[in-house]
C-alpha cells in the first residue's frame, strides 16, 4: 500500500486553498534564502524543488479538473 495513499487521505480534510498558501509561503522562505542570504542551491537542490512545484501544479490542475461544472443549456 504505500506511504502516499495515508498521507492523502489524511490531506482530504484540508483545504485547497490552505495547502496552496502553504505551498507559496515555502516559496517565499526559499528566495528569502537563495537571493538575501545567499545559500547555495546546486543542482540536487534544484531538482528537489523542481518536483515539488511539479505536484502543487499536478495538485492545482486535478482540483481545477474535480470541480463540477454547471450543465450547458441550449
Amino acid at each position: 500500500m504505500g506511504l502516499f495513499p495515508i498521507y492523502w487521505k489524511q490531506l482530504q480534510d484540508v483545504p485547497a486553498g490552505e495547502i496552496i498558501l502553504h505551498r507559496i509561503l515555502t516559496l517565499m522562505q526559499f528566495l528569502i534564502g537563495v537571493f538575501l542570504y545567499r545559500e547555495p542551491f546546486d543542482l540536487g537542490r534544484f531538482i528537489g524543488f523542481s518536483i515539488i512545484w511539479l505536484t502543487v501544479i499536478l495538485f492545482i490542475i486535478d482540483n481545477v479538473r474535480a470541480q463540477p461544472t454547471a450543465p450547458k443549456t441550449l
